[in-house]
C-alpha cells in the first residue's frame, strides 16, 4: 500500500536540512468503484522529514471529492478512509479511520451527478523522528452498485517541534 517510489522520497528526506516548521505537500489520485468487491486503493501520500525536530507534532490534512449519481430510493454507499504512517521503512501503522456514508431514501428519478467534499485532519505525535510517509487508503464497505468516483485527493503535512 505504500508508495513504490518511497526510496526516492527517503533520499529527498536525507537532503532536507530545514528546521522550525516544515510543510510537505503530497500527491493524490482518484479511483472509481464499480463493484462491491472492488479492492481498496491508496489515493494520497505525503513524505516529510522529521529528523531535525524534537518530539515532532504533525498535522495531516486530507481532502477529496466524492461523485455519484443522485436519485433512486434505497441507494446506499459507505466507504472507509484509513490514514497510515510509515517511518524509516518500519511497518505501516494505522492512525485512524473515517467513514463516509450516503443514503438516498427519496424516490427521485433525478440522475444528475452529485459531488460531496470529504475531508479530515489528524494530529500525530511522533516519538522517534525520522523520515515518515503518511498515506490514505479507501475501501468500500457498503456499495449500491452505482459507480462512485473519489478524486481530487489532496494531502499535506505540517510539522514542528513540541515543547511537551
Amino acid at each position: 500500500m505504500i508508495n513504490k517510489d518511497r526510496h526516492e522520497d527517503y533520499e529527498t528526506c536525507s537532503t532536507n536540512k530545514s528546521k522550525g516548521i516544515i510543510l510537505a505537500c503530497g500527491q493524490g489520485s482518484g479511483i472509481e468503484f464499480l463493484l462491491q468487491n472492488d479492492p481498496q486503493a491508496q489515493i494520497a501520500h505525503v513524505t516529510i522529514d522529521l529528523s531535525h525536530l524534537i518530539k515532532p507534532k504533525v498535522l495531516i490534512d486530507f481532502s477529496s471529492i466524492i461523485s455519484f449519481f443522485s436519485g433512486g430510493s434505497g441507494i446506499e454507499n459507505q466507504f472507509r478512509f484509513e490514514l497510515f504512517r510509515v517511518c524509516d521503512n518500519e511497518a505501516p501503522v494505522l492512525l485512524g479511520n473515517w467513514v463516509f456514508e450516503r443514503r438516498d431514501t427519496g424516490g427521485s428519478t433525478d440522475t444528475s451527478v452529485e459531488k460531496i467534499a470529504f475531508n479530515f485532519n489528524f494530529c500525530d505525535c511522533v516519538k522517534y523522528p525520522g523520515c515518515c510517509q503518511y498515506f490514505v487508503v479507501v475501501r468500500p464497505l457498503l456499495f449500491s452498485g452505482i459507480p462512485v468516483t473519489i478524486d481530487n485527493a489532496r494531502i499535506t503535512a505540517i510539522a514542528q517541534s513540541s515543547s511537551d
